[in-house]
């Protein structure tokens, strides 16, 4: 069993100095350096001049990036999306899992291209369409070299502990049995994180968390609970170690579920008390960001909060108000 000392100090010896930086500033820094802002919202992020051949809409540094700027940006953005389709060989890799990928930006998921013929050793991508047709076996490799699942246990340290320090000791206490949804929850580390938190407060008997993503594999190996040794980095008090893996304890895999789902289609529930979706929306367009985000707002309870990623920030038509550093509590009813 998890004490609450140890879980306390999860978050900040779950991952070496390298390694969060690699998962914080040098993402966010590739996300600010794009033109293609019209799905993000920046919360008061400077953005840094980077030289481009490409011709796109330029938004200049600022101490703060104005709601009426990015609406500019989105609105050349939609019409640089209009004239970019998406590449005919992913949208049918994309259509044999049920996705649309026309609610991706094209340029996302062209940049994965090079990728996926040099994982199938071809050339072009009529070549990798046939390699794929007679082994169907590769698709779902293929496919999660387009959808990067990027995650890692206790990832920004800042929101983690933020649930752990203020969030879930609230919400345990004024609620029996927390319903936490990791929504594109990639291999699960998210998930476990949360669930490593509940524990050490004594609140994870009776809670229902749920992770969801549209790769089956990515579900599989959440599923599974195995993760190697590089990826359990100052987790081996909790973790218990079998040949250079690391397992989640049982009591942990046992309060979690796992579902294939495409976010824009599949059924979310209702009455979540937390959802997770972070840096899901950064790879879609501007329409079908928002309607993601507005699809998990209803489905949190009255009260319930949505966390994003670092560079996210839901609309301001949806009923949520801000109430820390990438999380959102839904209002009204």
């Amino acid at each position: 069993m998890t004490n609450r000392s140890t879980t306390q100090s999860l978050a900040k010896e779950s991952a070496p100095p390298v390694a969060e930086r690699l998962s914080s500033e040098p993402f966010e820094s590739r996300c600010l350096a794009r033109n293609d802002l019209s799905h993000i919202y920046f919360e008061g992020a400077v953005r840094p001049a980077r030289p481009c051949g490409r011709k796109r809409p330029v938004v200049q540094p600022s101490s703060r990036v104005g709601e009426g700027h990015l609406a500019q940006v989105a609105g050349k953005q939609q019409e640089l999306d209009l004239e970019a389709p998406p590449d005919p060989f992913l949208a049918w890799l994309l259509g044999r899992f049920g996705l649309d990928a026309s609610a991706y930006r094209s340029a996302a998921l062209t940049r994965r291209l090079p990728s996926c013929l040099r994982q199938l050793h071809v050339s072009t991508a009529g070549e990798a369409k046939a390699a794929l047709e007679l082994r169907p076996e590769l698709l779902g490799p293929v496919l999660n070299t387009v959808l990067i699942g990027v995650t890692e246990f206790f990832r920004d340290r800042q929101v983690f502990e933020y649930l752990r320090d203020g969030l879930l000791p609230q919400l345990s206490v004024s609620t029996r049995g927390l319903r936490v949804l990791s929504a594109g929850c990639s291999d699960g580390q998210e998930l476990y994180s949360v669930a490593m938190l509940l524990e050490g407060l004594g609140a994870l008997e009776g809670s229902e968390l749920v992770g969801i993503d549209c790769r089956a594999a990515a579900i599989d190996r959440a599923r599974g609970g195995l993760f190697d040794a590089r990826e359990t980095a100052g987790l081996a008090t909790l973790l218990s170690s079998a040949h250079a893996r690391a397992g989640v304890p049982p009591a942990l895999r046992e309060r979690c579920r796992w579902h294939v789902g495409d976010l824009l289609s599949c059924d979310l529930g209702k009455g979540w008390d937390i959802i997770l979706c972070r840096n899901v929306a950064i790879y879609l367009n501007a329409a079908h960001a928002e309607r993601l985000w507005a699809r998990l707002t209803s489905a949190l309870a009255p009260g319930g909060v949505l966390v994003l990623g670092r560079v996210e920030k839901p609309p301001p038509s949806l009923p949520l108000v801000r109430v820390a550093a990438s999380v959102y509590r839904r209002t009204g009813e």
